[in-house]
């Protein structure tokens, strides 16, 4: 369901300082179209609970659009996601986290370049604890959304990875998701969402979009081995 943002998008100098050093964190595999025409990038590190909706970082790419990009969170069961600012794991921590209980959710609204190319490509980015992951795998990950806002849009999934942050694996991983949307919205309401019995931990979240002109094969060649991506190591 869309939601009504009724509070005015307004962050402090201050809050976007704060958050501008963790910004790049967990921003581990860029997708190789950020920058091109007709892409947007935002970043959200969480650095403060407030405002709500709560804008972008200032480390991103967003051009005036039809309106600014946010987040809002959403409650389920009567409860709301509870920002914390400190959470500790075995692998270590993080400072400015959301904690999501079961089927609460993260909502952010993204503005895009509103024409008619034939579909777009999202790729989501998402520092995340699953306090249950005990083996040092990929943790279990969240429930991603988009919609159903964007109806009647095909959201298409291009492909997922997985890397801890971490060498024991036992702390935040980055999770890694691509989409493909046709045709192309002027706007996606991407929802992160607890499908589990416990909670769960979101320290950041990083989002690109980019609409893609001309035929298909265009995008499908630029985000080729998506499935199989992985981060550039120095």
């Amino acid at each position: 369901m869309a939601f009504t943002w009724t509070r005015r998008l307004c962050a402090a100098a201050a809050v976007l300082f704060a958050s501008a050093s963790s910004a790049f964190a967990g921003d581990f595999n860029p997708p190789p179209w950020r920058g091109a025409p007709l892409s947007t990038w935002q970043i959200w590190g969480f650095g403060a609970p407030d405002p709500i909706p709560q804008p972008p970082d200032q480390w991103f790419q967003n051009p005036p659009l039809s309106f600014p990009a946010g987040m809002l969170p959403q409650g389920a069961m009567g409860m709301d996601p509870e920002w914390l600012p400190t959470v500790g794991t075995p692998g270590g921590g993080a400072s400015g986290v959301w904690c999501l209980w079961p089927m609460e959710a993260l909502c952010f609204r993204v503005p895009n370049y509103d024409n008619h190319n034939p579909y777009k490509l999202v790729r989501i980015q998402i520092k995340y604890f699953n306090p249950e992951n005990t083996t040092g795998g990929p943790p279990v990950p969240p429930l991603i959304e988009i919609g159903p806002d964007v109806v009647p849009s095909e959201i298409i999934p291009l492909g997922s990875a997985a890397e801890p942050i971490d060498p024991s694996g036992l702390g935040f991983w980055n999770l890694s998701f691509d989409f493909e949307i046709r045709p192309n919205p002027a706007e996606e309401f991407i929802y992160i969402r607890n499908g589990k019995n416990s909670q769960i931990y979101i320290d950041q979240v990083v989002i690109d979009t980019i609409c893609v002109p001309g035929a298909p094969a265009f995008g499908l060649a630029a985000v080729a081995g998506l499935a199989a991506f992985r981060r550039r190591r120095a």
